[in-house]
C-alpha cells in the first residue's frame, strides 16, 4: 500500500486515478479502489476508480457534465508507476485518445 501512496502523492486534485488491475493473481485480492474518506465518492478530491479499458467513457462523460476539470491519471499495478492521462472535458469529447 505504502507505493501506491507515494504515487498518489503525486496527483493534483481535482482528480480521478484510474487503476489497472494487476496481473499477479496474489495481488489481485487487494482492494485499492475506495473512496471511504467521503459519503459520496464526487466528493473526494481524488476519486478512485477501476481502469475499465474502453468502458471509461462512461466516467469520463459523467465527470465531464459535473466535475470538467478534473483531471485523470492511469495507475499501472504492475510496473508501479502513475501517468496523468487528461481532463475529463478533452477525454470524454475525444479530443484527447485515454
Amino acid at each position: 500500500r505504502l507505493a501506491i501512496d507515494r504515487l498518489l502523492d503525486q496527483v493534483t486534485a481535482p482528480a480521478i486515478v484510474l487503476f489497472t488491475a494487476p496481473s499477479d493473481r496474489e495481488s489481485l485480492h487487494l482492494e485499492v479502489v475506495y473512496n471511504d474518506d467521503v459519503a459520496w465518492p464526487d466528493d473526494a478530491p481524488v476519486i478512485r476508480a477501476h481502469d475499465r479499458g474502453a468502458q471509461n467513457i462512461e466516467l469520463y462523460r459523467y465527470y465531464a457534465r459535473i466535475a470538467p476539470e478534473r483531471s485523470v491519471w492511469r495507475l499501472d499495478r504492475d510496473r508501479m508507476t502513475i501517468q496523468k492521462i487528461g481532463k475529463v472535458r478533452e477525454l470524454a469529447s475525444g479530443v484527447i485518445a485515454p
